[in-house]
């Protein structure tokens, strides 16, 4: 059983991942921290959050962590839907290997940012949590249409003939 994309959406999940790519290598090789300017602001918001109840572990560098997650979740689902499904775990490696890779560049080539382990388990972990989410996707579409070859085409799912 194989689980593709139609054309179209394969070139619509295939422009998505360019923009991504692209915006996530200005976000994470800018050559100062994204947030700088808005940290303040942030740690304002937090502060009220605070006062409202909200745990005190939900702090800045909780949003930190949970905002390098979040911007890697696209990048692990729109790998998982383009790869074929024996090369699905590469919706994983790939994004970990990039995240090593802007991490050791932030090291070595931009003094202002912070280099983390952390990030890569974070951006991992988002990479991981939307490729696990497609094949999920995938699997019930397979199961509400039926044996055989499930083809995602635009928004319809068809059983190949």
């Amino acid at each position: 059983m194989t689980d593709l994309p139609g054309p179209r959406a394969r070139r619509v999940a295939q422009l998505l991942l360019a923009v991504l790519l692209v915006a996530v290598a200005c976000i994470t090789l800018w050559p100062s921290p994204v947030d700088e300017g808005g940290r303040s602001a942030l740690l304002l918001v937090l502060d009220r959050l605070h006062a409202r109840g909200i745990p005190q572990w939900v702090d800045y560098g909780f949003v930190e962590r949970a905002a390098n997650v979040v911007m890697f979740v696209p990048f692990g689902a729109l790998l998982a839907f383009l790869l074929a499904p024996r090369r699905r775990w590469l919706a994983v490696a790939l994004p970990a290997t990039a995240s090593l890779l802007v991490e050791g560049v932030q090291h070595v080539a931009l003094p202002r940012r912070f280099a983390s382990g952390w990030d890569v388990l974070a951006n991992t972990t988002g990479a991981l949590l939307g490729a696990v989410a497609v094949v999920a996707v995938m699997a019930l579409l397979r199961r509400r249409t039926g044996p055989g070859p499930v083809h995602v085409v635009d928004p319809v799912v068809r059983r190949s003939p």
